[in-house]
């Protein structure tokens, strides 16, 4: 055994802590995150749905089945105590992390190539939206899936070049998981085959493996939407009509749809190598300069580096289109009309721990120089001085949590004013910080939903309570709701309470 290897092994242990130790010091005001925007429209449909609407309710074109299981278990567990909510994600980021590093210790050799990687990632300043939003954790979930089953993949390459039967169950049931947790799932598992293809050498078989997902998927999101539309009894918007209108869309649109792939990689790749420096991130310009140096580094990395080291270079190209692919596929019109659309970094968590696979591997293969060795503590040192000098603002939702204990209280003081056994009437008023105008009173009632989500019954204290709302359409679109039935009222049927 050599010095330098067991050297290797030795560090290992060390540089995984560093880059776990710095990921929770970079993010270690996630757990006092609050709920925004469309968490509170999902919190609404945990107590005003039946499970299974809730269940299949699609959103923007995502399948969510996975990530409302999730949902729907915290709060049940939990409630609207949003600690063990952003901790979950914390926890789920850290195992990333660690994922990501394991990984890249078995495709590149020395461990601070590992360790870089995971810094990269770990630490981004390009994550915190999805951090701290957790309607978006499907995407968290979602690379978690993503890394495990390349992990399974690294590892059969290592050990015979094919995938054995546990693992080729393990790997679908993931790609599943993950396909049906978030957008970006499903891109990422209709390229896993070609991806898989590529890395593990088909010895004695005639196929890519896991080709049956290029049928399942496709069918199951169907499906999926055509139960959505039988089940729900006021749906958002049709399922099966909104992907007819998208594919009605796609002929004509796979020009920006490559636009806007193109601009996501390159935004993507200026954001996680820029980390917390104070560039012009909103300029094309840069976007595009960093994809063609991205482009460039990969074919002079696959030229530089020998099988191995290509087989992966193409395989995270692969993933990297099939995940910012897929959200420029369902994203396109937005980005037609507006360019900027690419800067909403919670577009870029999958896409931000693919390109920091990519770099690690790359970076490998960058000719030896006498300093190799200072390399990364150079890199670390200058990582560690531009957070200390621009340290990233992380948005802990603080408006929202106030705005939320605002109706709480409201409520309450009103409760506490009435008479004994008194009806309490208030004003039905729009809630802010669920998103709206984007969010009207036809899909989130305002203050009468906070109340839903808030209180476990219709009656405090004694006291029932209804919120007076002059809107016969939304009160119509409530009427049978688990919560809302009885909860909304029409202004001459109960004058408000004072």
């Amino acid at each position: 055994m050599s010095a330098r290897p067991a050297r290797a092994r030795a560090a290992a242990p060390a540089l995984l802590l560093l880059a776990l130790g710095a990921s929770a010091f970079a993010w270690r005001t996630v757990p006092s995150a609050y709920f925004v925007s469309d968490d509170f429209l999902y919190l609404f449909d945990i107590v005003n749905l039946p499970p299974l609407e809730l269940l299949l309710a699609p959103h923007g074109g995502h399948v969510l089945a996975v990530r409302n299981a999730v949902f729907l278990l915290f709060a049940r567990l939990f409630g609207t105590a949003p600690l063990p909510f952003y901790l979950a994600v914390l926890l789920t980021h850290l195992l990333n992390v660690a994922l990501l590093f394991a990984l890249l210790r078995r495709v590149v050799p020395p461990p601070a190539a590992a360790a870089f990687g995971a810094l990269l990632f770990g630490t981004a300043p390009l994550l915190a939206a999805t951090l701290t939003w957790y309607s978006v954790y499907g995407q968290v979930l979602a690379t978690t899936a993503m890394l495990l089953v390349l992990l399974i993949a690294a590892r059969a390459a290592a050990r015979d070049g094919r995938l054995r039967r546990g693992e080729t169950a393990a790997a679908a049931a993931l790609l599943l998981a993950g396909a049906f947790s978030f957008g970006v799932g499903l891109g990422l598992a209709l390229v896993a085959p070609l991806c898989l293809a590529l890395l593990l050498p088909r010895r004695g078989t005639r196929r890519p493996p896991l080709l049956a997902l290029w049928v399942a998927i496709p069918l199951l999101y169907v499906a999926s939407h055509a139960a959505y539309d039988r089940v729900a009894q006021h749906p958002r918007v049709s399922g099966v009509a909104a992907l007819t209108a998208l594919a009605a869309l796609m002929p004509a649109a796979w020009s920006q749809v490559l636009g806007m792939g193109v601009d996501l990689v390159g935004y993507g790749t200026a954001r996680l190598l820029g980390g917390p420096l104070p560039l012009d991130y909103g300029a094309p310009r840069l976007w595009h300069g960093a994809a063609l140096a991205l482009t460039a580094l990969s074919a002079w990395a696959a030229w530089r580096g020998g099988p191995t080291a290509r087989r992966w270079l193409l395989a995270l190209w692969l993933c990297l289109i099939g995940c910012y692919g897929s959200i420029a596929m369902g994203r396109f019109a937005l980005w037609n009309a507006l360019p900027a659309a690419v800067e909403q970094t919670r577009y870029h968590y999958a896409g931000a721990a693919l390109l920091a696979l990519l770099l690690a591997v790359a970076v490998v293969q960058l000719p030896a120089i006498t300093a190799a060795r200072l390399a990364f503590p150079l890199w670390l040192g200058a990582a560690a001085l531009g957070f200390a000098l621009w340290p990233p603002a992380v948005d802990t939702n603080a408006a929202a949590r106030a705005e939320a204990a605002l109706v709480i209280g409201q409520v309450r003081a009103r409760v506490a004013a009435a008479p004994p056994g008194a009806a309490v009437r208030i004003p039905n008023r729009v809630f802010h910080a669920v998103g709206a105008p984007l969010v009207s009173l036809l899909e989130f009632p305002g203050w009468a939903a906070v109340f839903a989500i808030y209180f476990p019954a219709n009656r405090v204290q004694g006291h029932p309570v209804t919120f007076v709302e002059p809107s016969a359409a939304v009160r119509a679109q409530f009427a049978d709701g688990r919560r809302t039935a009885g909860l909304l009222v029409a202004p001459e049927d109960a004058p408000a309470t004072p």
